[in-house]
């Protein structure tokens, strides 16, 4: 006899299991590789703090000399490995390269970048033409440039990266802002 109510339970609670994952969800999101965006987890802080600490993070390492390839305070940073660096240190995951950072998350204008967004420009001077940085807010962005130079903080708007910007890339997003 209670055979048939264990099953009975089992079902219900297979179907509550299937169901909370269709429950809406105001957690934050980050950009995937694959441009999709995931939960951060719901004791996330608020995502514009986020952003704004890994701009904090990638500032720290302003002055640190530059290294192909390189993706650590240890070894030094090129473009891509120190945003990667940045994310990574408030446990985002990003593409580790330029071309896929340039795809990551969803595109933003010149006009509605916010600190903590991926900044793409084409250079031609790299082998895929591509450079990176992080927005910093007020019209800067941090990278790290080439070898001839170290990690830091330019404007965006200067004569040779103002003619050079593509786009930004925001990573961190709202999770009810992903359909927009």
């Amino acid at each position: 006899m209670l055979k048939p109510f264990g099953n009975i339970l089992l079902l219900l609670g297979l179907c509550l299991f299937f169901l909370a994952g269709c429950l809406p969800n105001l957690n934050f999101a980050v950009g995937r590789q694959d441009n999709t965006l995931f939960s951060l987890g719901s004791d996330s802080a608020n995502y514009s703090q986020i952003s704004n600490q890994v701009v904090r993070t990638a500032a720290t390492q302003i002055g640190q000399r530059y290294r192909l390839g390189g993706e650590s305070p240890r070894t030094g940073f090129d473009c891509s490995g120190l945003i990667y660096w940045a994310y990574k240190q408030h446990g985002i995951n990003i593409p580790r390269v330029t071309t896929s950072q340039a795809k990551v998350g969803q595109k933003i204008g010149r006009n509605n970048l916010r600190a903590g967004d991926i900044v793409v420009f084409r250079t031609r001077n790299s082998p895929n033409g591509l450079h990176t940085g992080l927005y910093a807010g007020n019209n800067k962005f941090i990278h790290s440039p080439n070898a001839r130079s170290r990690v830091k903080l330019e404007p965006l708007d200067g004569s040779w990266w103002g003619e050079r910007f593509m786009y930004g890339r925001r990573v961190v997003v709202p999770r009810f802002a992903q359909g927009s």
